[in-house]
């Protein structure tokens, strides 16, 4: 079966999406303001949108769909800034102790060499070790 048609220009507008990108803020460097921020964000989004929906003419029964997808995606946003928080931490905990452990403790954060390198521009071994880590693993994130 052939490949159903598709517009050429959302075709490039998907595509251009890896693009829209932007240095992180300055309490990036802090990984506690970088969560703060991040979860203020998400819900700052929540409340303008009820703030602002409610003045609008709308059908209840979208409004109560879109929302809630809204909710959802919102909902991933805060897990997701919660996951870079413990990176981040780790990243820094693993900067501090890298010099002073000389036993097996950071055994754990086993990497491969294609995720390390793709990392190592990040100019701290945690960061390099902690960031090509997906944090999905509740045990491996405890140890």
């Amino acid at each position: 079966m052939a490949r159903p048609a598709f517009n050429t220009l959302a075709e490039q507008r998907i595509a251009d999406i890896a693009a829209h990108t932007c240095d992180l803020p300055p309490v990036a460097e802090v990984p506690i303001e970088h969560f703060r921020r991040t979860a203020t964000d998400s819900w700052n989004l929540v409340l303008y949108l009820e703030r602002n929906l409610n003045r609008a003419n709308i059908y209840g029964t979208a409004y109560d769909r879109h929302m809630a997808r809204t909710n959802k995606m919102i909902l991933l946003s805060l897990c997701a800034a919660f996951e870079r928080f413990l990176k981040e931490l780790a990243a820094i905990c693993v900067d501090h102790l890298a010099l002073r452990v000389l036993d097996n403790r950071l055994d754990v954060l086993s990497q491969k060499g294609s995720n390390f390198a793709a990392h190592f521009e990040a100019r701290t071994l945690g960061k390099a070790m902690c960031e090509s880590v997906t944090w999905l693993d509740c045990d491996e994130v405890n140890s």
